[in-house]
């Protein structure tokens, strides 16, 4: 028989009372780690960092690799993984022994923690000798090819991006030269035992046959529109027998996308005959709908002048056969209630013209444009433009050449001379003729936000061929003769070791309009082919059209000089809220028009400076700047913004909104 203590059975209880409410906490405690929603009480006051001997990369690049810097609540975790990340980055750019430690300072004050992280760079290995292996069967014709442009060479530090680079080169070679599945293997680094140097190995597979393209066959999914094969393959890069090139397969698909009809159009491996050495491919479309009915909000910037408006388009995508597009359009924009645009536009679209990388498009618009109170153009205009996609290794990448000829009636209101108090309303009727040139070269990473690469466009028009020779017939017409051309180059560089987060865009801009001929039939250039200075997308400081160097900026100038720097800021890259989107962005704006270049000095060159807001959407970033004038030269009081007779806020501030970037 079993005798029971009840004191016993107290302190049983008691002790298993005691268990049960230390090991709840606990509990939850360990539930919320492995749930990953503990966090510290304390808060990151601040992150520093302490070389020892050498300092290779600065203290901002290093905290945009951390995902810690971007939050407020400590959690060392998150430190741990971060110290993970950046023995990586290290390692990545040579320094194969670099020591990296933490030290965190508590403050029970206030709750915060300081992080310093300790860096012991130690030596930075170079590139001693380079290797490569799996092409002794590349055809000796492509040979040296493959040793141009290199993007590592013996002696320079060891940078694992750089090795990438060169294997996608060489791959990207190969591909493009008949070695249709060449790729790169795994890279062999080997140290030196008692050296700073380390040899590399870069590996190829499937470097030892050549190929050539087959036969390529079209499936077309649900074509409801009897849309023919021929009409694919005549896009087609390549034809049957040529050499294997992943650019060819590139371009067609491109080819593809200049026909409004198909949603999406992709070339895929079909079959490989390895006894002729043949690739036979298919093409995959898929068709849209062939009439469309299309409501629109707009907005844009028009002179540097921000937009709203609306329009209705109607489109047949595929006019009478062929996959050309008809559409006819109509749009209204406001800027203000003196400020106003109201178009009826029809456009004919030929996605192929005489051959695949060249279209033609045929527009006439009807516009009545309120551009200022003082300022009144009504316009039609036919327009033809043919567009010539160029080869990928060629420096330019696509040639604009159009016709324009436009009946120009405007109305425009001057001081009188007499008393200028009163305006004088004068009304012209001409006729223009333009033809012009563009050249366009681009290799921008991103539509919307480019972080790298380089755009440059020259244009080059000339005005009053057709009216000249149709004056012979009718000595009553006007028109006007010049030369236009306008120069664009604008530049992106990422200061973030490729994280995107830190941007540097810079633009520069020349733009000059020579009139030239005598007769009492020739008029002076209209406004609406003029340069306009100030405004969203130019000087910032200024509103739209009131910077310049010439009696009238509202009507413009015949040259320009203008230019941008922009650092571009992405605070919050790995925000899983609202946040993630936000830019923020500081500018200098540099430039102003002349009625001509004889009349350029380098002291009427306006400056203006601000910061800004951006907020990434699928239509691109919506945009708020706020600009001041650095530097007016036509303030004779206060040339510069802080001069003590300046009124800041009266008359050297902007402010400026617009969707997308500046530039």
């Amino acid at each position: 028989m079993i005798h029971y203590n009840f004191r016993n059975i107290t302190v049983w209880v008691f002790h298993a009372l005691i268990l049960f409410y230390c090991a709840c906490p606990l509990n939850i405690f360990s539930n919320n780690i492995t749930n990953n929603q503990y966090y510290s009480p304390y808060n990151i006051d601040e992150i520093n960092f302490k070389f020892i001997k050498t300092a290779t990369f600065d203290k901002k690049t290093l905290l945009n690799l951390m995902t810690i810097s971007k939050k407020s609540d400590f959690v060392h975790d998150d430190l741990e993984k971060d110290m993970i990340v950046l023995k990586k980055f290290y390692f990545d750019n040579g320094f194969f022994n670099t020591i990296i430690d933490t030290t965190t300072e508590y403050n029970d004050e206030d709750q915060t923690v300081n992080i310093t992280v300790i860096i012991l760079e130690k030596n930075r290995y170079k590139i001693k000798q380079i290797k490569y292996t799996g092409l002794e069967e590349v055809k000796m014709n492509l040979l040296p090819k493959l040793n141009q442009d290199e993007q590592i060479k013996q002696g320079i530090n060891y940078d694992r991006s750089l090795i990438l680079s060169e294997s996608n080169r060489i791959t990207d070679l190969l591909q493009n030269n008949g070695y249709a599945f060449a790729r790169s293997d795994t890279t062999i680094v080997e140290k030196s035992p008692t050296e700073d140097y380390v040899n590399l190995t870069l590996r190829f597979l499937d470097c030892k046959k050549q190929y050539n393209f087959g036969a390529t066959r079209v499936k077309i999914v649900n074509n409801k529109y009897q849309f023919t094969d021929y009409l694919i393959l005549r896009e087609l890069d390549y034809k049957e027998g040529d050499l294997y090139s992943k650019l060819h397969i590139i371009q067609s698909e491109r080819n593809f996308a200049n026909f409004s009809i198909i949603q999406s159009g992709r070339l895929q491996l079909d079959t490989v005959i390895e006894a002729s050495s043949k690739i036979n491919y298919i093409v995959n479309i898929t068709l849209t709908d062939k009439y469309e009915l299309t409501p629109s909000l707009i907005g844009t910037d028009i002179d540097n002048q921000f937009f709203v408006g609306a329009g209705l388009n109607y489109s047949d995508k595929n006019f009478f056969g062929d996959g050309r597009v008809f559409s006819l359009g109509l749009t209204g924009y406001v800027h203000s209630r003196l400020v106003n645009i109201a178009e009826i536009k029809t456009s004919f679209f030929q996605p192929f013209f005489l051959q695949n990388t060249t279209t033609a498009a045929y527009e006439i618009r009807f516009g009545i444009y309120n551009l200022s109170d003082r300022l009144q153009t009504i316009l039609l205009r036919n327009l033809i433009t043919v567009t010539f996609t160029l080869p990928t290794y060629t420096f330019y990448n696509r040639v604009l050449t159009n016709l324009t000829g436009d009946l120009v009636r405007s109305k425009i209101k001057t001081p009188s001379d007499n008393n200028p108090g009163e305006l004088i309303t004068t009304i012209t009727n001409a006729m223009n003729s333009i033809v012009g040139v563009t050249v366009i070269h681009d290799n921008t990473n991103d539509v919307f936000n480019p972080s790298k690469g380089f755009y440059h466009t020259v244009t080059l028009e000339d005005a009053g061929l057709f009216p000249r020779f149709i004056n012979v017939f009718n000595p009553n017409l006007d028109y006007s003769q010049y030369v236009k051309l306008f120069i664009l180059n604008k530049f992106y560089f990422d200061l973030s070791a490729n994280r995107m987060t830190s941007i540097l865009a810079t633009y520069i801009r020349f733009g000059d309009i020579v009139e030239y001929g005598k007769g009492s039939n020739i008029v002076p250039v209209d406004p609406i082919y003029k340069f306009y200075s100030g405004g969203s997308g130019s000087l910032r400081g200024w509103d739209a059209k009131t910077n310049g160097i010439v009696a009238a900026p509202i009507f413009g100038g015949k040259f320009i000089f203008e230019g941008s720097f922009e650092h571009r800021i992405h605070p919050y890259p790995d925000h899983d809220d609202f946040t993630k989107n936000i830019w923020w962005v500081y500018f200098l704006d540099y430039g102003n028009i002349w009625d001509k270049i004889s009349q350029f000095r380098l002291n009427q060159v306006s400056l203006a400076t601000g910061l800004g807001l951006r907020y990434n959407t699928f239509i691109g970033p919506l945009r708020v700047d706020f600009g001041f004038k650095l530097y007016d030269p036509l303030n004779y009081n206060a040339h510069w913004l802080f001069n003590k007779k300046a009124r800041i806020l009266a008359d050297k501030f902007a402010f400026q909104f617009g969707i997308g970037n500046a530039f």
